[in-house]
């Protein structure tokens, strides 16, 4: 049983942190660039010609660049 309120909680306080943009063109930054990339090789590794949510799980659990707190919670549930 993984808490999800406490996951959710986490995630908006760590959103909160970020820089906001207003009235600015977006662009995604390296990390999110090499996250989409993780995302596809994972697709690629299993055979999928899309992405969908377990290679995203299945990236998000290899990346560096999760906020600290997140990186705990998932240790917590026995996540490695």
């Amino acid at each position: 049983h993984i808490p999800v309120n406490t996951l959710r909680d986490l995630t908006k306080q760590g959103l909160k942190l970020l820089p906001v943009a207003q009235g600015a063109k977006l662009s995604m930054d390296y990390a999110m660039q090499q996250f989409l990339a993780l995302c596809k090789k994972e697709a690629d590794d299993l055979g999928d010609s899309f992405i969908s949510l377990e290679h995203l799980l299945l990236a998000w659990s290899q990346t560096p660049d999760l906020p600290p707190a997140i990186v705990s919670f998932f240790k917590q549930q026995g996540f490695n």
